[in-house]
């Protein structure tokens, strides 16, 4: 089979090996010497196999530059091309320097192998095997050798470069007392790397904070997540997937609560839960239960007047949705608001005026049957309780931006505000215009309150909470999550929609070419 193979190419392939051999066997002690020895020997050995192939192409009467060659090179192009690709993705979920110095580093790995690939190449075209080099199946070869040359550095580099970074944790929902004193943000969601365990688990952070001195008042650290709120006061913290509640101060759990917990006064008196179609009114004094109010239908939406004399209530009936007003005292209902069951959009806010004689909602609605309109489209009502009329009725949209990011972050009496991604600006509108416009320093807000009385207002990105004053914008405090070692996932999902993206292409050139 190698017949036609002569005793150069055979000497330049020992030399090869040997300088190999010495190169890793050595001393580190004389690693500049030999790593010197080693290129000089490999470059030696493999200018034989060249100098042996040319002399017999000439002697048998052959082209020195054999067109099959082409395919070696094009092997080479397909390699460097994936290893760009290699880099690019490492860039983009590294960073620009792990991209980089892996790129780098391949590259200075893969020219020895394109040098020790042309002897395999000059030695294969003189055997038997040179058959199949010009064979279609070679394209096979192609899409493996390109797979290969760019899984291969990600998942053994991976691990080496950058198991894992220090950072903090996304904020999942922020909640302000009345007066924004005191804050509860919940944080995590991060797959983090824990000591003494192979396995990688979510961790999440509760913690209460004095919005003035930025202390941590209390925190709880948990691998659930479940939603949670605060008191009016801030003296409370209320666990909803166990239904309890805990005191902020003694760390002692009071009392378990029935049903689902939909609001507190502002006051902190009552707070208000729906249990199987009925609604508990509670004393937040001592946490037992004052009233129950029964309702035939499924409960959406709950909320207490100021003077806990009235309750807001969405619900869901058989044939259509509905809002009314329900007077704690007796009993009686009032319909404010009806809309089909159909609908998709149920009710996002329903909030009271100050004095309880108003009551406003806003609600999100269909788009207009227009494919360019990239906007969202609210209504917002205030009813007059007393006189039992509408005060006030508008419809208002916003674009929601080329990332369609831009979206209504919370509405209260008499006001609503949007957020804007592309300026990292909060747009407080009133009745009529813009009342005022808070720039932050958020690339991303993930979580926003504003408090009671209006006056501050919380937003949260990654790791970092703002607090501000919610007239002029002015920045109060700063306050920061706890840093944790987050675990890098390995891009497999981009990378086999990269690679399924080059079969289609392959597939679809084929199917060309058989036509």
């Amino acid at each position: 089979m190698f017949k036609r193979i002569g005793i150069i190419t055979i000497i330049g392939i020992l030399l090869i090996i040997a300088v190999g051999i010495i190169y890793i066997f050595s001393s580190p002690i004389l690693f500049g010497f030999l790593f010197l020895f080693l290129i000089i020997g490999f470059l030696i050995g493999i200018s034989l196999v060249v100098v042996d192939f040319i002399y017999t192409q000439r002697r048998n009467g052959e082209k020195i530059f054999d067109p099959r060659l082409f395919i070696f090179f094009k092997i080479i192009t397909i390699g460097f091309i994936a290893l760009v690709i290699n880099a690019l993705l490492l860039m983009a979920y590294l960073g620009p320097t792990a991209g980089l110095f892996t790129g780098f580093v391949c590259f200075i790995f893969y020219i020895p192998g394109i040098l020790v690939g042309v002897c395999i190449f000059l030695i294969l075209l003189r055997t038997p095997a040179a058959k199949y080099v010009k064979s279609k199946k070679i394209r096979y070869f192609y899409i493996l050798f390109a797979i290969v040359i760019i899984v291969v550095p990600i998942l053994v580099g991976w691990p080496l470069l950058s198991p894992t970074y220090m950072d903090k944790q996304p904020i999942q929902q922020l909640h302000l007392s009345s007066d924004g004193t005191r804050l509860l943000s919940i944080s995590g969601g991060e797959f983090l790397a824990l000591e003494n365990s192979p396995f990688q688990r979510p961790v999440y952070d509760y913690i209460i904070w004095n919005t003035i001195s930025g202390e941590i008042i209390w925190n709880k650290t948990t691998s659930n997540y479940f939603d949670a709120t605060i008191s009016p006061d801030g003296k409370y913290f209320l666990n909803f997937e166990n239904k309890t509640i805990i005191s902020i101060v003694s760390g002692v759990t009071l009392v378990p609560i029935s049903g689902t917990y939909f609001d507190w006064t502002v006051n902190g008196k009552y707070f208000v839960t729906a249990q199987d179609n009925q609604i508990i009114i509670w004393n937040a004094t001592n946490f037992t239960k004052i009233k129950t109010i029964p309702i035939n239908e499924s409960i959406r939406k709950i909320a207490l007047s100021p003077d806990s004399s009235k309750l807001a209530v969405e619900i869901h009936e058989e044939t259509q949705n509905s809002l009314r007003v329900i007077d704690i005292h007796t009993g009686n209902s009032t319909y404010l608001y009806n809309y089909s069951e159909y609908s998709v959009f149920n009710i996002q806010y329903v909030s009271w005026s100050n004095d309880g004689k108003k009551i406003q909602i806003v609600k999100r609605e269909f788009t207009p049957d227009n494919s360019y309109d990239l906007s969202e489209h609210y209504k917002l009502i205030i009813w007059d309780i007393p006189n039992k009329y509408i005060f006030y009725n508008i419809s208002f949209n916003f674009d929601i931006g080329k990332m369609a990011m831009n979206r209504l972050v919370a509405a209260v009496f008499g006001k609503y505000i949007i957020y804007d991604y592309e300026k990292s600006e909060l747009i407080f509108y009133n009745l009529t215009d813009i009342e005022t416009v808070v720039d932050t320093n958020q690339n991303f807000l993930t979580a926003f309150d504003l408090s009671s009385d209006y006056s501050i207002i919380a937003i949260g990105e990654k790791g970092i909470i703002e607090i501000r004053n919610a007239s002029t914008g002015l920045l109060n405090k700063t306050l920061h999550t706890p840093v944790y070692e987050i675990e890098r996932p390995i891009p497999g999902f981009e990378s086999a929609i990269f690679f399924f993206a080059i079969a289609l292409i392959l597939f679809w050139k084929h199917r060309n070419k058989s036509k």
